[in-house]
C-alpha cells in the first residue's frame, strides 16, 4: 500500500510534527500498524480509570481482569481510584483556530471543520474546580517532558478558554507507576500562553491547507526525517527512511 493524498482534520497533538514535516499534513498510509505489548498496556490502563471514574471500583475491576495481561492487572489493583479527580473524562473538543471558539466534538474528528478546526481529546477535564484542570494519564517512561511543552494539552486548554472564557486552565499529567502510585505535575497557563498556542495552531493550519493545494496542483510536499517520526503512520513508506 502506497501514501494517499487526503484531507484529515488536524489534531492538535500532531501541531509539532506538522511543524517538522509538510508531508506528514498531506498524505496518510492506510495500512494499520500492529501495535505493541506496551501500547496495549496503556489503552486498558486508561479505560481502567476511564470506567472507575464513571461506573466505580467494581466494574473497573471486573473490566480489566478480563485482560490477559497480568502486570497491568496487578498495577491497576494497586490504583488508589478514590484518590483520583472527578471530571469529564474521554472528552472530545473542536476548536476553531481563526475565530476561536470551541464546542463538543461529539461525533469525533467527523464532527469538525477540516478548513478552521483543530481536533483534541482529553483523558479528564475537571470543570468543578475555580481553574479548569485537564489531565492527561501517561503509562510509558517517565521523560522530562512538562504539561506545558504537551500540545496536546495546550490544545485542549486553549479549546477550553475558547468554550467557558476561564483566563487561566491548569494542565498536568499523571505518571502512573508500577506501585500503583500516581505522580502528579500541574502547571498552569495564563492568558499569553493560550494565546501564543492559539497562533501557533493557526499558522500550521494555513500552512497545511496551503500544502495541500499545492499538492493538488502537482507540487511535492518535503519529507523530513526528524526527532517526531516515530509516531507517523507514513514512516513505512516515507522516501525520508528508505
Amino acid at each position: 500500500m502506497t501514501l494517499r493524498r487526503k484531507d484529515f482534520v488536524i489534531c492538535s497533538r500532531d501541531i509539532p510534527r506538522l511543524e517538522q514535516c509538510q508531508a506528514a499534513g498531506v498524505y496518510r498510509y492506510g495500512e494499520k500498524r500492529k501495535m505493541a505489548y506496551v501500547q496495549w498496556a496503556g489503552i486498558f490502563l486508561h479505560r481502567f480509570i476511564e470506567y472507575a471514574t464513571t461506573r466505580g471500583r467494581d466494574a473497573a475491576l471486573q473490566y480489566i481482569r478480563a485482560k490477559k495481561m497480568k502486570k497491568v492487572i496487578a498495577v491497576c489493583e494497586l490504583i488508589d481510584t478514590d484518590a483520583l479527580p472527578f471530571g469529564a473524562t474521554e472528552q472530545s473538543l473542536a476548536h476553531n483556530v481563526f475565530d476561536d471558539t470551541a464546542r463538543d466534538a461529539l461525533d469525533g474528528p467527523s464532527g469538525c471543520d477540516i478548513e478552521t478546526d483543530q481536533f483534541s481529546k482529553a483523558d479528564l477535564i475537571d470543570y468543578s474546580a475555580e481553574v479548569p484542570l485537564v489531565i492527561d494519564y501517561k503509562t510509558g517512561a517517565e521523560g522530562d517532558t512538562l504539561p506545558a511543552d504537551s500540545a496536546q494539552l495546550v490544545g485542549i486548554a486553549a479549546a477550553i478558554r475558547a468554550d467557558t472564557r476561564a483566563p487561566i486552565v491548569r494542565v498536568g499529567f499523571g505518571r502512573i507507576k508500577a506501585t500503583g502510585e500516581i505522580d502528579w505535575t500541574i502547571q498552569t497557563l495564563d492568558g499569553a500562553d493560550l494565546d501564543a498556542h492559539v497562533e501557533r495552531a493557526r499558522r500550521i493550519h494555513l500552512r497545511v491547507l496551503e500544502d495541500r493545494r499545492m499538492v493538488d496542483h502537482g507540487h511535492e510536499p518535503d519529507f523530513v526525517k526528524g526527532d517526531l517520526c516515530q509516531w507517523c503512520e507514513l514512516r513505512p513508506v516515507c522516501p525520508a527512511h528508505q
